[in-house]
């Protein structure tokens, strides 16, 4: 099971990646890079949070 959202960790780094690029791209004031950073970071950072806690709770569940 871990296994699945460590895999959409990784898919969420590259759309994050994606947006970032893109929006920097686009952007034509600071305020929308802002934005198209914050987002970029919600996109990798959630993925990779719901991972860590699938994780740590495969290994220290007490039943399985």
């Amino acid at each position: 099971m871990a296994r699945v959202f460590w895999i959409l960790a990784i898919v969420g780094a590259i759309a994050a990646i994606l947006y970032l690029f893109f929006t920097l791209a686009n952007a034509e004031e600071a305020v929308q890079e802002a934005a198209g950073a914050a987002i970029s970071a919600c996109f990798a950072i959630i993925p990779y949070v719901l991972a860590r806690a699938v994780a740590e709770l495969e290994t220290k569940s007490p039943v399985r």
